[in-house]
């Protein structure tokens, strides 16, 4: 099996980034030996290998990185003691104005490398005869049709992968989540627009091979310069699967589960149809008349997380009709019930709201 660097998405963090955890550990501590951090922006980076005393880690590490920064000219890869690296990351943030890490590695972890391969029949069987390019996401599949540019489908997997690991160390931060995905056979499917997939149906085969758990995304939504970027929604929708199935008593979309109490509460009742008039004091009241009591779960689930991260920003006059809390201050002060099913410490749910940038990095992994 190749021990491959797996280079991703490598490009600065944003500054919603530059505040979080990740960004701020303390440099030179034991338990980031070794670690690989990094500084600049792509193709030209500066990656520091901490190491502590020599290891066979350590040295696997630094060979995999040197391997990986081919594709990378004019990058170069520092290896420091604990002592220097911690002195050296303090310069380089100084210089930079950010280094990201500590970026840990995991060996035989299959981290998203966010390149889209050729979809074939043998290893995609039903997909093959739609799509033409794929991503794979934790086990979950990203495929798109020839019409999707490879910029969306990768934007689309880098926001899937975000929802799921928004540390970015390359894996999965509830584990059980993605795997309750990939097994069962979970997928995203991109066409270039709502009418190619209305006129091609690109899913009846993979339907009728049994991969039933899949969402749909358009190109045409996905990442859209002054708009709002659906691939947010969707791809949060398929996780949002993964946490039914995870914690089903916790966030199944159905009545009787906590998520559902929430929901009842933010509609101002329980009701299997829409109400001809939205209950009072209600902040949560979909009319969708197709979008049945699960539907409704999810969409308020996505609401509220998207809300509290900030996703929802500036948008009041587009979903009031729906949704009434547009700032985490709102949500907060409105539903602190969803607030603390979505905050609990029992759970690992996403705490960033996803950009596009995804960057495990230098993450080791073992590459199919």
């Amino acid at each position: 099996m190749l021990i491959g660097i797996l280079l991703g998405w490598l490009t600065c963090f944003p500054s919603s980034h530059a505040d979080s955890a990740l960004a701020r550990p303390e440099p030179g501590t034991g338990d980031l030996i070794p670690r690989i951090w990094i500084a600049g922006e792509a193709p030209r980076l500066t990656v520091i290998l901490v190491v502590g005393n020599d290891s066979k880690e350590a040295s696997q590490l630094e060979a995999t990185a040197r391997l990986g920064l081919k594709a990378y000219p004019g990058s170069t890869l520092e290896i420091h003691t604990t002592e220097g690296g911690s002195l050296r990351i303090n310069e380089l943030t100084q210089q930079t104005g950010g280094v990201r890490g500590p970026l840990r590695a995991f060996p035989g972890i299959n981290c998203p490398d966010l390149v889209p391969y050729k979809v074939t029949e043998e290893e995609h069987g039903p997909f093959a005869g739609s799509f033409t390019q794929h991503i794979d996401v934790f086990g979950i599949g990203v495929y798109g049709t020839k019409s999707v540019p490879q910029d969306k489908l990768v934007h689309a997997a880098a926001i899937l992968a975000q929802w799921l690991d928004d540390d970015g160390d390359g894996l999965p931060d509830a584990p059980e989540v993605a795997h309750a995905l990939a097994v069962r056979r979970a997928f995203m499917g991109m066409t270039r627009t709502e009418r190619e997939r209305n006129r091609r149906n690109p899913f009846e085969a993979a339907h009728r091979a049994g991969f039933h758990l899949g969402q749909d995304l358009y190109a045409s939504e996905t990442n859209p310069k002054g708009e709002f970027d659906a691939a947010l929604e969707e791809c949060l929708h398929l996780v949002q699967m993964g946490w039914a199935f995870a914690w089903p008593e916790t966030y199944g979309p159905w009545k009787g589960t906590s998520l559902s109490d929430c929901l009842d509460r933010a509609r101002g009742g329980f009701f299997t149809e829409i109400p001809d008039e939205v209950p009072e004091g209600a902040w949560y009241h979909y009319d969708d008349e197709t979008c049945e009591y699960d539907c409704m779960a999810v969409e308020y689930c996505y609401f509220a997380l998207t809300t509290l991260l900030g996703g929802q920003l500036g948008r009041a006059e587009e979903i009031s009709n729906e949704w009434e809390c547009t700032t985490p201050e709102e949500v907060r002060l409105r539903d602190p019930w969803i607030v603390k099913l979505l905050t609990s410490q029992e759970r690992r749910l996403p705490r960033v709201l996803p950009d596009g940038q995804y960057l495990p990095a230098l993450a080791l992994g073992a590459k199919r």
